[in-house]
């Protein structure tokens, strides 16, 4: 294994409740431990990409970051950037 990708429901509450933020830390912590890339999933707002930018995540998918597309759309050149969906790496 070497990437965890973090639910939603963990990322929503790393922006809004101390309790899920400290779990959300120990994730990533732990992962980095044992040299584990850590992906945040559903980051939708601002104040999620930066909760997981300070708590050391690494790298996240959401709306915020690029909505879905097909993948004929992908493939075929259709899609530029900001319609392409991407898995963002960040720093903090």
């Amino acid at each position: 294994m070497d990437i965890i990708k973090v639910a939603k429901p963990f990322v929503d509450g790393a922006a809004r409740t101390p309790h899920d933020r400290a779990l959300m830390r120990m994730m990533v912590d732990l992962a980095a431990l044992f040299g584990i890339e850590v992906v945040a999933e559903g980051i939708e707002r601002e104040d999620q990409l930066a909760a997981l930018k300070e708590l050391g995540c690494g790298m996240g998918q959401g709306y915020l970051l690029g909505r879905p597309v097909e993948l004929a759309a992908v493939a075929a050149g259709g899609v530029t950037a900001p319609e392409a969906p991407r898995a963002a790496a960040f720093s903090a």
